[in-house]
């Protein structure tokens, strides 16, 4: 007996426990909340434009208005018309009686050529290629006497006036005489009788104009030496009178 009553608060304690038990699950199903839907929102669809190719339009080939050349006329030309001589009533000029010119004066003198001035002494030039670079040198004789004899004297007092290339007026020293020297050495090929003489240095090559004078007046013609650049030249001039 005593072993039944322990067998049954075990049994009510097991039921109670398995009763709360379900209870408790009960009350956890009844008590569990209810998941809320939440709405959601379909994504409307995104419009995206599509580009639709646009025609490009062909150029279409413009025409141009060429200019229609316009025909230039040509110009003939014309026929001149040549007149013709044909008679016309030109009156004819009736002849005059025109005074004759009067006539040429009987006492005009006739022109006469001026003549020309004669000097004493002729001048004749001689030159040689055996100058120097010294000087340029002229030699010179004034010499009056008979030819045909030889029988003379140098005269003195006399002057070789010289325009020199630069346009210069020199004078030679003064004649002496009676006797006569030689200009360079007796025997060689450039010797003259001289008695007088003109030097210009250094030696200038050019023209240089030579007239005898005495007392400033001119006695022979002006005669031009040419002094050459080379060979260097040496001239000799006389002036010799026949008596």
């Amino acid at each position: 007996m005593k072993r039944k009553s322990f067998r049954t608060p075990i049994i009510i304690a097991v039921i109670l426990l398995i009763a709360g038990l379900g209870c408790s699950v009960g009350a956890l199903v009844v008590q569990a909340p209810q998941p809320t839907p939440t709405p959601t929102k379909t994504p409307r669809p995104i419009f995206t434009p599509t580009l639709i190719p646009t025609e490009t339009p062909t150029p279409t080939n413009t025409p141009t208005l060429t200019p229609v050349p316009t025909d230039t006329p040509t110009l003939v030309p014309t026929e001149t018309v040549v007149p013709t001589d044909a008679p016309t009533n030109t009156p004819v000029p009736q002849a005059t009686n025109t005074p004759a010119p009067p006539p040429p004066p009987t006492n005009t003198p006739a022109p006469t050529n001026t003549p020309e001035p004669t000097f004493p002494f002729p001048a004749q030039l001689t030159t040689h290629p055996t100058g120097g670079a010294v000087e340029f040198r002229i030699t010179g004789f004034v010499w009056e006497g008979t030819f045909s004899t030889g029988i003379g004297e140098a005269l003195t007092g006399y002057q070789m006036k010289v325009i020199t290339p630069n346009g210069e007026e020199e004078y030679s020293e003064v004649s002496v005489g009676p006797q006569a020297g030689s200009s360079t050495f007796p025997g060689a090929g450039d010797n003259h009788s001289m008695n007088f003489q003109y030097k210009h240095a250094p030696y200038q090559p050019g023209v240089y104009k030579v007239t005898l004078v005495k007392d400033g007046q001119p006695m022979s013609p002006t005669i031009e030496v040419v002094a050459q650049a080379s060979p260097f030249t040496y001239a000799h001039i006389d002036f010799i009178r026949q008596k």
